[in-house]
């Protein structure tokens, strides 16, 4: 597979960056929309070649070349300590721990924090 274009949006500390060179898959150009100045501060420690394009708002299709590969993942702000930090949980505090508690207490009409 070749990739020349990635672009990761919510890319946290390049995570999928990590990944790829881990299995030895190569890329040419890893474009990323993050806001965090500290996760931007760490990935481009890491990967310094990365070309930060800032916040998802801001971006246009048009200002970018032929996306071979899309990666995403939705803002962690629930379990990271740069938001809430209230992890998965119900609005009255119930800490959930399993998928099997979590799908009980969804069945009994409970909501969810994050």
């Amino acid at each position: 597979m070749e990739l020349n274009n990635i672009l990761s949006l919510f890319d946290g500390s390049s995570g999928l960056q990590q990944a790829l060179q881990r299995s030895n898959i190569s890329y040419d150009n890893y474009f990323v929309s993050e806001i965090d100045k500290y996760a931007k501060k760490v990935t481009q420690y890491n990967f310094p070649k990365t070309i930060q394009l800032g916040n998802i708002i801001d971006l246009k299709n048009e200002n970018l070349p032929k996306i071979d590969l899309i990666c995403f993942g939705s803002p962690c702000t629930d379990f990271s300590t740069a938001g809430k930090m209230k992890g998965m949980s119900t609005t009255t505090g119930i800490e959930i721990i399993s998928l099997e508690q979590y799908l009980e207490l969804k069945n009994n009409r409970f909501e969810f924090e994050g």
